[in-house]
């Protein structure tokens, strides 16, 4: 099953901030300690306190770019931040106590997958906002798919959905699956309304409408041979007007818009209408999958935490104990 390292890296997140290690208490005085003073220690890990205000401040800042901080308090960011920490190392500790490890081929693969995907002077940028750097990103990274390769072998490669279930699913929530119209199309779009009128003629009177396209059209990809599914709200309302309203086989009339001059022919049109249980199978399996890999994650963490000694010490914080 692909995964996308960002998302599970945040997910993971916020399912360990939300285990919650610690119960809220009020305490009012922060004790100034030296920034290298161990914060906690997580079996063979640690904590310093110079780490855990970096986080704090990258976390501030994350909070202020999504907007999701403006009513968060100073020790609600605090606690939080000292949960995932704790969590984060917790799951380290367990990934290397089980031998996991990710190799520097392994780690390459996936900046250079990450990298294809995004421009890198864009990344530094964001990053740079969020009070990091390309160093801690691949960091970050490192211990992202250490911990996912944990997950998988210790939670995901557990679960079963049997194929009842994935059944009585699919009868009990058969509105899910409904497939709306859809419509393949050909098209071809020109700045000139006298040369739309040419083109329709001559695709009128049996000319190739692919070869047509491609001595003509401004778009590249009109003439491409694969054409994918397209459902109402996908394409301009002019077209759309238009194009659902054709028969497959049949050219339309000309259809303007901002873009220009189109030609468009209906190639396949299916009505709205129910999945089948095959076509539905991959979607049920995946919500069914990610239910309860939610439950067994939960209920595996908190084994590890209890089996994990936990040190921390509170007089460098402004955080009531457990």
């Amino acid at each position: 099953m692909q995964k996308k390292r960002f998302i599970f890296y945040f997910l993971l997140i916020v399912t360990l901030q939300a285990t919650g290690c610690f119960k809220d208490q009020d305490r009012s005085k922060s004790i100034v300690e030296p920034k290298n003073a161990a914060l906690a220690i997580i079996g063979n890990r640690t904590i310093t306190v110079s780490e855990f205000e970096h986080a704090v401040d990258k976390y501030k800042l994350l909070l202020e770019v999504s907007g999701f901080g403006l009513n968060r308090s100073t020790e609600n960011i605090r606690r939080t931040t000292l949960n995932r920490l704790v969590n984060e190392r917790i799951l380290l500790e367990e990934a290397e106590n089980h031998g996991i490890t990710v190799s520097k081929k392994e780690l390459d693969r996936e900046i250079k997958l990450l990298l294809d995907k995004h421009d890198k002077s864009k990344l530094n940028v964001t990053l740079g906002k969020l009070g990091s750097n390309i160093d801690e990103w691949k960091k970050m990274l490192e211990q992202n798919i250490k911990i996912e390769k944990l997950v998988s072998q210790q939670v995901d490669s557990k679960i079963i959905i049997d194929n009842t279930a994935e059944k009585n699913f699919f009868r009990n929530n058969l509105n899910t699956f409904r497939l709306p119209e859809r419509i393949k199309a050909k098209h071809i779009l020109v700045d000139n309304k006298v040369k739309a009128y040419s083109i329709r003629k001559k695709l009128l009177t049996g000319g190739d409408f692919a070869t047509i396209a491609k001595e003509n059209s401004q778009n590249i990809s009109d003439y491409v041979d694969s054409y994918s599914y397209l459902v109402r709200g996908q394409i301009p309302i002019e077209l759309e007007d238009v194009v659902f309203r054709l028969k497959v086989g049949e050219i339309s009339k000309i259809v303007k818009s901002q873009y220009g001059f189109h030609i468009i022919k209906l190639v396949k049109l299916e009505k709205a209408r129910l999945m089948n249980f095959t076509e539905a199978q991959p979607r049920i399996k995946n919500f069914l999958f990610k239910q309860k890999r939610e439950k067994e994650f939960n209920s595996w963490l908190e084994k590890v935490r209890l089996n994990t000694k936990v040190t921390i010490n509170w007089e460098l914080l402004s955080l009531g104990p457990q």
